[in-house]
């Protein structure tokens, strides 16, 4: 209408005398819908200039994100690299235990370690030692016989321990062999049917009667003594090895020998998961124990008796719902019976079980934290993780929630196996105590380790003020102490010994770098057993500490 208006006032001014009268092709004619078609024309010119500029953005984003991620990977390795230390430096710990085992028992036995050079977290390695030392200790004492009794099997005399480090994936596979007598089954069964953890007339395999060794103070030992029969043996490797996010198996064969073999994660930085669904709540899981994954139509979902299988060509599996296992309602694949959801193979103690979820969404690496101090131990979930959408996520341990299911399923026999089993408190009481007195944190620490290495229980003490109160708490069997010490010195705390009845008997070493004549006469005057100076080796030490316990 403006337009128009304009128009119209140009040509009724009375000054202006325009002609309007024009020919189709002397001049164009536009209407609106030209001028709005142009304008169309031109909105898309613009909308693809803009489109291309946005597209060249996003272009370089993803470009960026690339470098970042490849950025962050390398960081990673970084750090990881960082944390890495090869096997071989707990080596001299390992094969020094090896020894101290042998003097006790009085057996000979070779270990041969391979594959040391392999890379573990320092964390990881430094958790492993406990376990490796407890599995070897086991060797020596349960697996290799004495020299007379491999003579009389047509053995060497000299039993042998191989010890294999090997990298598999994001794992490392700990492999422990020996050529002694292997378990004893009919001991195994024997102990649990005493203990009452199983009946009299119950059948068991052999692997079921291995899986027992495993139980919480579980021995087939009656005495007591610096190696065997504390209740502490594998039951204690195995929890420490599941705390860790790792398995452990046992395999034997009698009259040739035991494998043990422990599966670690490499790094406890990251964990890899499977991310799957439980009524729209997504979970993960933990890859440990998990074999394969297998689609529904892989396979053939039968019942045998009262219990679910599922059957792939002529294999047969064990079969559970991962909302069974949790005590979760069933999932809506589990109502819709057309559907088939897939099928993960785990591998528990208990041999191969397939565990049908509703879903498998991803695999993704992630760190897991636990779930704090004030959340008590829930079997089958190891903590917590946060996906990359800020959701909260509960990780689980699918061997670890198989094994508590079957327990409380399966074995209804064992009816308290906490208070049948050997109790901890009592078996300490015949275990030799060892004090250890030194100022230096370096030189307390080594020697605390090289005797808790060899079966003692220790004590340490800063200084002789502070053995003084530790004695009088509890009277140790033997006393390691260092000559110049703040407060009180060696040779004053020796003499405070001797002085009382109740202690003077205590044998008293003194580790100390002074060797002059002197030194050693003040000491004997006080009252010192034995003399050594720094540095000395950890079987010196040790031939003392036993001449010294065989004179008592």
């Amino acid at each position: 209408e403006r337009l128009i208006d304009i128009k119209n006032f140009s040509i009724d001014h009375p000054k202006l005398e325009l002609q309007t009268e024009f020919d189709a092709l002397e001049m164009d004619q536009y209407n609106e819908l030209h001028s709005i078609g142009r304008m169309l024309v031109e909105t898309a010119t613009d909308a693809r200039q803009i489109g291309g500029i946005v597209t060249g953005q996003l272009l370089k984003l993803d470009q960026t994100l690339m470098t970042q991620g490849r950025l962050h990977r390398e960081t990673q390795e970084k750090v990881l690299s960082a944390r890495m230390v090869p096997i071989k430096t707990i080596t001299p710990r390992l094969q020094r235990g090896i020894r101290q085992t042998c003097r006790i028992t009085k057996k000979q036995v070779e270990l041969n370690i391979q594959g040391d050079e392999t890379l573990v977290d320092s964390e990881v390695l430094n958790g492993l030692i406990e376990p490796l030392m407890h599995i070897l200790r086991n060797a020596v004492d349960h697996g290799i016989e004495t020299p007379e009794i491999r003579a009389n099997m047509g053995k060497s005399a000299q039993g042998e321990i191989k010890l294999e480090f090997l990298r598999e994936g994001n794992h490392l596979l700990v492999r422990c062999t020996d050529n002694g007598s292997g378990l004893d089954f009919a001991a195994i069964r024997h102990s649990a049917e005493s203990k009452g953890l199983i009946q009299v007339d119950q059948s068991m395999t052999n692997d079921e009667l291995a899986n027992l060794v495993l139980l919480p103070g579980f021995s087939t030992r009656t005495e007591i003594t610096q190696v065997s029969g504390r209740g502490m043996g594998l039951d204690v490797v195995y929890a420490h090895v599941i705390s860790r996010g790792g398995n452990l198996t046992l395999s034997s064969q009698p009259g040739q020998g035991t494998t043990t073999e422990i599966q670690l994660p490499v790094s406890l930085i990251s964990t890899h998961a499977i991310l799957t669904r439980i009524n729209d709540q997504v979970m993960a899981l933990a890859d440990r124990g998990i074999e394969q994954i297998l689609h529904g139509e892989d396979g053939t979902v039968r019942i045998m008796g009262e219990k679910l299988v599922f059957q792939v060509e002529q294999r047969i599996y064990p079969l559970q719902d991962l909302e069974t296992l949790l005590r979760l309602p069933p999932s809506q694949s589990q109502k819709n019976k057309l559907q088939q959801p897939p099928i993960i193979l785990v591998r528990g103690r208990s041999g191969l079980t397939a565990i049908r979820v509703e879903a498998v969404l991803a695999g993704i690496d992630l760190v897991v934290k636990d779930l704090g101090q004030y959340i008590p131990h829930l079997p089958g979930i190891i903590g917590a993780t946060i996906l990359g959408d800020g959701t909260v996520t509960p990780v689980l341990d699918l061997p670890e929630l198989i094994s508590s299911n079957l327990q409380s399923a399966n074995y209804s026999t064992i009816t308290n196996v906490e208070t049948t089993a050997m109790p901890y408190q009592d078996s300490k009481s015949s275990i030799p105590v060892v004090l250890v007195v030194d100022d230096s944190l370096s030189a307390r620490r080594a020697l605390v380790q090289v005797m808790e290495d060899s079966g003692f229980r220790v004590k340490a003490a800063r200084d002789g003020l502070e053995a003084v109160s530790i004695v009088a708490e509890q009277r140790p069997d033997i006393v390691l102490a260092d000559m110049e010490m703040p407060r009180m010195n060696g040779i004053e705390l020796t003499a405070h010994l001797r002085a009382h009845p109740t202690t003077a008997d205590i044998p008293v070493i003194m580790i100390t770098s002074r060797s002059t004549s002197k030194h050693r006469q003040q000491a004997s005057v006080a009252g010192v057993n034995a003399y050594l100076t720094k540095p000395f080796m950890d079987d010196e030490l040790l031939e003392q500490v036993a001449v010294l316990q065989g004179n008592r």
